[in-house]
């Protein structure tokens, strides 16, 4: 039974700062014991807890942001014997939040009740046994790689977790037809005459059948989608192809919306699933790996601006190309890094003496690329719905490399930059803006350069860690194994 004493500190406590529709999560752990609190309507809370040394604080005030219907807010800190510290209060996007009424808490109103009480977490509390399908791994290369095999190495370490992975070509590029056909019938079998698992979670909605598939063999497994925003738009696109990926679509959202919750990279990939029909949709940012602030840190850089990706036309470089590098200063070059999967694309490249495209560069000179480079850029350009960016992972990659970056302010990018600390929002399409931004930092003094790429790498470190995703995938599993319930 929850202690009522606690439970009315934590509400009137939340009441005082006139949050509405608020839902509490308050979870932590310490030799064992742990302590856990779900919200439930207004105020209400359950509670089951007992001595903790840590804790956190989830509220989600409903209608502060249009594109999820919710506002996160994080209030972190931990207790001691003379009171609790709860006064780092941030938003999604790194920045203080006004509730600092919140500051501090007694710990004799909070802890001796969370110590009277009576349900310790066991030690031994029994993993989640999963099953993670995926289609993208190395060597192929992409964000969508990235994201599959970090996700993978960190879930390992909370669960009993089993793999099946389909591995790209030696060239980086996607595997074949037959090889993906293969891999389904595989996966199948693995599905269906495997052990009985948790949770099912498949890698992305081109895979979909396979969550039907385990509805049926799994039944009391909890199915999960990861959605990244082409897999949505890619159906809106001209041709038999995309027409008949629409339709495939379909039927996705016919048979399994009622059971199939999606992970969506962004808000702006949220959305999209949202409008094609699917529910149960929550945002899990993706997240990076960083060194040491000192390792990152290049004050003198060359002159030249930087690119990293896949050339495609969304990308926006042969823009870029066209409107902004000519009105730069001419000793100011652009290298760019990656493939190119588009003839209009590589057009404009060869046709600038000042373009160097270097082709797949290696993990260890592409961080040294981003660290003396002037800028590094990110320019997509609108497509009119025909193509997406659902997160844009090298945008994290590079301020964590110490790079200084810039980006155009659409689609699923926005999640990826905390504006004016990790990077610059430009509008896309923009070219009086961009040359403005790059030719201001091109003036920046050693000082201003040093203390932005210190800024932006804590920030990193502190919202976009590969553990944080695994955290919050973890959290939707859960979530989503209640509501099955």
């Amino acid at each position: 039974m929850a202690d009522q004493g606690t439970e009315g500190l934590l509400s009137s406590l939340l009441r005082s700062q006139r949050l509405k529709a608020v839902r509490p999560y308050v979870k932590g752990q310490s030799s064992g014991c742990g302590l856990q609190i779900r919200g439930a309507g207004r105020y209400g809370m359950q509670l089951k807890a007992c001595r903790v040394q840590e804790f956190s604080v989830w509220c989600q005030q409903a209608g502060r942001v249009s594109t999820n219907g919710g506002f996160l807010m994080k209030i972190s800190g931990g207790h001691t014997e003379k009171g609790v510290e709860v006064g780092n209060c941030y938003d999604k996007y790194g920045s203080r939040n006004p509730i600092k009424s919140l500051a501090k808490v007694s710990a004799a109103s909070l802890n001796g009740k969370i110590n009277s009480m009576k349900s310790p977490v066991s030690k031994n509390k029994k993993k989640l046994r999963v099953i993670f399908i995926t289609r993208k791994w190395p060597p192929a290369v992409g964000g969508m790689e990235t994201y599959s095999v970090e996700l993978v190495n960190e879930l390992k370490q909370h669960t009993d977790l089993l793999v099946k992975s389909l591995p790209g070509r030696s060239d980086g590029q996607p595997p074949s037809i037959l090889a993906l056909f293969r891999f389904f019938l595989s996966a199948t079998a693995l599905i269906a005459i495997g052990r009985r698992v948790d949770v099912v979670h498949i890698g992305d909605l081109v895979l979909w059948p396979l969550a039907l598939i385990a509805r049926i063999f799994q039944p009391h497994a909890r199915i999960i989608a990861t959605a990244y925003g082409l897999d949505i738009v890619y159906g809106l696109r001209k041709g038999l192809l995309p027409r008949i990926y629409r339709l495939y679509l379909a039927v996705c959202v016919r048979f399994c919306r009622h059971f199939l919750r999606i992970i969506a990279i962004s808000h702006a990939t949220a959305a999209l699933c949202r409008g094609a029909g699917f529910s149960d949709v929550v945002v899990v940012p993706l997240g990076v790996r960083s060194v040491p602030v000192g390792e990152v840190m290049d004050v003198n850089p060359d002159r030249y601006v930087l690119f990293v990706g896949r050339l495609v036309r969304r990308k926006g470089v042969s823009w870029f190309i066209r409107n902004v590098l000519p009105r730069l200063d001419q000793d100011i070059t652009l290298k760019i890094a990656g493939t190119c999967w588009d003839r209009t694309e590589w057009e404009a490249i060869t046709s600038d003496p000042r373009v160097e495209f270097l082709g797949v560069v290696s993990n260890k000179d592409l961080v040294h690329l981003r660290r003396k480079a002037l800028v590094v850029i990110m320019p997509n350009v609108d497509t009119g719905g025909l193509d997406f960016e659902g997160f844009g992972l090298t945008a994290l990659e590079a301020a964590a490399d110490g790079g200084v970056l810039l980006v155009s302010g659409i689609d699923g990018i926005v999640d990826a930059v905390v504006d004016g600390r990790t990077g610059f929002l430009l509008p896309p399409g923009n070219a009086d803006a961009w040359v403005k931004k790059i030719t201001e930092i091109a003036g920046w003094s050693v000082e201003q350069r040093r203390a932005f790429i210190a800024v932006a790498h804590e920030t990193v470190i502190r919202d976009f860690s590969w553990e944080r995703v695994a955290r919050e995938t973890l959290a939707a599993y859960e979530a989503h194994a209640g509501e099955k319930k």
